[in-house]
């Protein structure tokens, strides 16, 4: 699982605030979050999904926003179940819509509704039907009502019938007309 990174010119050692080059090869298993934010997006973006997998919980957080961008849609795919809650607020909006569209229905249960209502309008546009579907109705109910009005006429209908009971009135009322002749549970 070890990865090249000597496309990092420095990165501040863990034991002191020294710099220090790094021309050789490093396992991402054995990365904190402080050591993930120093790899390049080349070196991201060459991160295969079974290494992916091997990029340590608490490294998450340390992931840039352009280090997030450029992690391949196989390797959105691959995350588990433990990587993707860690996932801030603040990261979830630098994943593409393609990245999104690439994450499982799996994945889509791990997310809050803090998580879910960071995404922006081409995030929430890009989440497939099975994805709508597949989210919870406890976070469902938390969603925003400007979560709720992005949806399109394409993936309203995909909103099961438990998933319709949790909507609160707020929630409905943001729907356009257009919206709420799609959408046929209520």
């Amino acid at each position: 699982m070890a990865i090249s990174i000597s496309n990092v010119s420095s990165a501040a050692t863990t034991t002191s605030s020294t710099t220090s080059t790094y021309t050789s090869t490093v396992d991402v298993t054995t990365l904190d979050s402080e050591e993930i934010a120093l790899l390049g997006k080349s070196s991201i973006a060459q991160l295969t999904a079974t290494k992916i997998i091997g990029v340590t919980t608490d490294a998450i957080p340390g992931l840039t926003t352009s280090q997030i961008s450029s992690i391949p849609t196989g390797g959105i795919a691959a995350l588990t179940s433990l990587q993707i809650p860690k996932f801030t607020t603040a990261q979830l909006p630098s994943f593409s819509a393609k990245q999104i569209a690439a994450m499982t229905t799996a994945q889509i249960t791990y997310l809050d509704s803090a998580q879910m209502n960071s995404l922006k309008s081409p995030q929430i546009r890009a989440l497939t039907t099975t994805q709508i579907a597949a989210i919870p109705t406890s976070v469902l109910e938390d969603l925003s009502t400007t979560f709720i009005s992005l949806l399109t006429t394409a993936q309203l209908p995909s909103i099961t019938t438990a998933q319709a009971y949790v909507l609160t009135t707020s929630q409905i009322g943001a729907l356009s007309q257009l919206q709420l002749s799609v959408f046929e549970i209520i």
